[in-house]
């Protein structure tokens, strides 16, 4: 028997398009979904806005008493820092880590 032709021309053709919701799932495990700007500054920008937290935060006046009055010798200024970045890190730590509530 020969074989003429090319047999891919005689299969059926499916003339509809897909529609965008339907190709999304297979377009975003191939490519990536694409986050907006905004979303992408946010990630970002997370672990800045962490930190810049934490420091306005251990440089309050009354972290500084409770510092002093629970730690002994920490009216050195390096004690201070020491036991203030201690903190930071271990809050930061913390933040980044381990899951508070849910997912």
């Amino acid at each position: 028997m020969a074989l003429n032709g090319d047999y891919i021309e005689t299969l059926p053709k499916d003339k509809k398009t897909g529609d965008y919701e339907t190709h999304k799932p297979v377009m975003d495990s191939v490519f990536g979904e694409h986050d907006t700007l905004m979303m992408k500054m946010t990630r970002e920008l997370k672990n800045s806005i962490l930190i810049a937290v934490l420091f306005i935060l251990f440089t309050l006046p009354q972290i500084d008493a409770l510092i002093l009055k629970n730690i002994p010798n920490s009216n050195n200024m390096l004690v201070m820092y020491g036991v203030k970045c201690f903190f930071i890190i271990l809050l930061y730590y913390l933040f980044r880590n381990v899951k508070f509530m849910g997912n």
